[in-house]
């Protein structure tokens, strides 16, 4: 809207929402056993701060679980807070982007959220205008496209964008 970004943007990269519980904890099968006992707290990203929380609620919604849950529901600021919730215990389970569960050793990532329950996940890149290092901003968009970056981001659980 302010005409800040000078090229055509690019999906780069693609994420996925995963279910996380603690290590050790009752692992459920599908998201329909979130309205079972063992799950008094399930944590999100707050929708009105986070995309994390905007796709997590999507997800329950578009599968009948919202209103089933939503009393258990804890907000959390980010996907970083929300995680925290369940390390430490403050939550039973919690909808997060797959990079970010990955990346912890204390919980147990459950991929069990259809991606088709919420809109996909892209990270888009650009140039912007008035770039003090135009050609070296030209050069870094072409790396994030290339096939070194794509091996990293791949390591940490990104997809490349269709």
């Amino acid at each position: 809207d302010r005409d800040l970004v000078r090229s055509e943007p690019i999906d780069l990269l693609t994420n996925r929402l995963v279910l996380v519980v603690r290590k050790n904890a009752d692992q459920p099968d599908n998201l329909q056993d979130l309205t079972g006992p063992a799950f008094a707290s399930i944590a999100i990203a707050d929708p009105d701060l986070a995309p994390a929380g905007t796709y997590g609620r999507q997800a329950l919604f578009k599968l009948d679980l919202w209103d089933q849950i939503e009393g258990r529901l804890v907000f959390g600021p980010d996907v970083s807070a929300t995680l925290a919730y369940v390390e430490s215990g403050n939550a039973d389970a919690a909808l997060v982007y797959e990079t970010d569960a990955r990346a912890l050793s204390r919980v147990s990532v459950l991929d069990i959220v259809p991606t088709d329950s919420y809109s996909t996940v892209v990270y888009p890149a650009a140039l912007v205008h008035d770039a003090p290092n135009e050609n070296e901003a030209k050069l870094f968009l072409e790396f994030l496209e290339g096939p070194r970056a794509s091996k990293v981001f791949r390591d940490l659980g990104f997809q490349p964008a269709p």
